[in-house]
């Protein structure tokens, strides 16, 4: 493990939403947040702006398709409160930052379970040949039982099943973006009248059984060709495919130990399958409340943990959800249980041997949600964060927000010139999303094993 961090690249949290997820559920409704205005074009253009302008290198965005209902049974709670609501389209904001910012990454959150790789591997290539290469994948399999009816099905696809689908579908995915045109087939030369060469461009006759796809992809080769490769996950089967597949592997809310566990065991089954470890690159997620002095800290959590637990039906539907624990159906002092065909790694962090009163008691508080929860003055946060990133290995942070733009503002003000000076603060650089992440600092794909796709001599 190394004893001095290296620059950490720093990113932000969101969802196309007003009301977020369980950790701030209520905090839409502080006076100081304008979540409100979110379903306007010029929110997202002035949060471009400012998130850049901060320091931050890429924005994640989450997403979910479905209202939360596990919860006393029923979407009811969810809806009064705006969990996670509205849930708009992710790409379509993505596309709307790009334009406007010139080193901000856009990480889309997309469903293997419920898109289909033709039609999103033709999203995520435009968005990379808009960009210039800031896109990336947030590869999940979707956990919401709901989005299943969603979506034409009679119930949900099972946790590892839903992991069995995403490795075909990535396959196909793959396939289009990096074996379907050549380097050099797209020509547009004008004086001639070639626009690209036929012999370059090719279908790629995936057989199925899921995904059948013939092909060719209907963009040329974008500047990443394929979309950076992120995964959302710390199950033990999400591990496993993000040892094989993942580019950057998100481990959210993870204590220090269990970050530490999951690297430690992921890199070790990426060598176990003949990838090299250090091509991984891992992410955790914090939160944070920072002020001058200890008494604007103490005065500023007040504030917040008074809109926070203001509502604690709209904090127990976000759990819900994410855990698969309806609590009103347990007593105090009863153990809850649930579904971990939910968020795997959510029901062992928020509801595995815990009883209900317990569990209360933990949503209620300040920093409960899906991240690491930093306080204090802002010498004392960086220390806290430059310990995390030592003890765990991990190479970017992920902020999730209380307030916009008031997590922003601190950011840039009481942490961003801190974080520079101790150098844990990545340079922003317009290079492509994926040459940040890479130990070679290439955007082209390179890290997944050998795909049953064409040979060189078969170009």
């Amino acid at each position: 493990m190394a004893t001095t961090p290296t620059p950490i690249r720093f990113g932000f949290y969101e969802q196309a939403c007003v009301g977020m997820g369980y950790g701030s559920s209520n905090l839409w409704r502080h006076p100081d947040d304008n979540r409100v205005d979110s379903l306007g074009y010029d929110f997202w253009v002035d949060s471009a702006h400012s998130i850049e302008a901060a320091g931050f290198d890429f924005v994640f965005f989450g997403d979910v398709l479905a209202i939360y209902e596990a919860y006393q049974g029923s979407a009811r709670a969810s809806i009064l409160s705006g969990v996670e609501l509205p849930a708009h389209d992710p790409f379509s904001i993505a596309s709307a930052m790009l334009a406007v910012t010139r080193t901000l990454g856009v990480i889309v959150t997309a469903s293997t379970t419920y898109e289909h790789p033709f039609s999103l591997a033709r999203r995520f290539s435009t968005l990379d040949h808009l960009s210039r290469g800031r896109i990336g994948w947030n590869v999940v399999t979707s956990y919401l039982p709901r989005a299943a009816n969603n979506f034409g099905l009679s119930e949900a696809v099972p946790h590892d099943k839903r992991y069995d689908r995403a490795e075909e579908f990535l396959d196909v995915a793959l396939k289009l973006w990096e074996d379907s045109w050549d380097d050099d087939a797209y020509v547009v030369d004008r004086n001639t009248g070639l626009f690209a060469r036929p012999d370059g461009v090719r279908t790629i006759d995936h057989p199925g059984p899921l995904y059948p796809v013939r092909g060719p992809h209907l963009s040329p080769p974008s500047p990443q060709r394929a979309p950076a490769l992120f995964q959302a996950t710390w199950s033990e089967r999400g591990l496993q495919f993000a040892a094989r597949h993942s580019e950057v592997v998100f481990g959210g809310s993870q204590s220090i130990d269990d970050m530490r566990q999951g690297i430690d065991y992921t890199r070790a089954a990426a060598a176990a399958i003949g990838r090299d470890p250090d091509t991984l690159s891992f992410a955790g997620a914090f939160t944070f409340v920072t002020a001058p002095t200890q008494a604007a800290v103490e005065e500023k959590v007040a504030d917040l943990q008074r809109v926070h637990e203001s509502n604690v039906d709209a904090l127990a539907a976000g759990y819900g959800d994410w855990t698969g624990v309806d609590l009103a159906k347990f007593s105090a002092d009863a153990e809850v249980t649930g579904s971990t065909d939910h968020t795997q790694s959510e029901y062992q962090n928020k509801a595995a041997a815990r009883s209900a009163g317990q569990v209360w008691g933990e949503l209620r508080a300040l920093g409960s949600g899906e991240a690491t929860h930093f306080v204090g003055t802002p010498d004392n946060v960086v220390d806290a964060i430059e310990d995390y990133a030592l003890r765990t290995g991990v190479d970017s942070l992920v902020v999730r927000p209380f307030l916009f733009p008031g997590t922003v503002d601190d950011f840039a003000e009481h942490l961003a010139p801190r974080l520079r000076e101790r150098g844990l603060l990545a340079e922003q650089t317009s290079a492509p999303l994926r040459a940040r992440f890479s130990p070679d600092g290439s955007a082209r794909l390179g890290t997944t094993l050998p795909r049953n796709t064409l040979t060189t001599s078969q170009r």
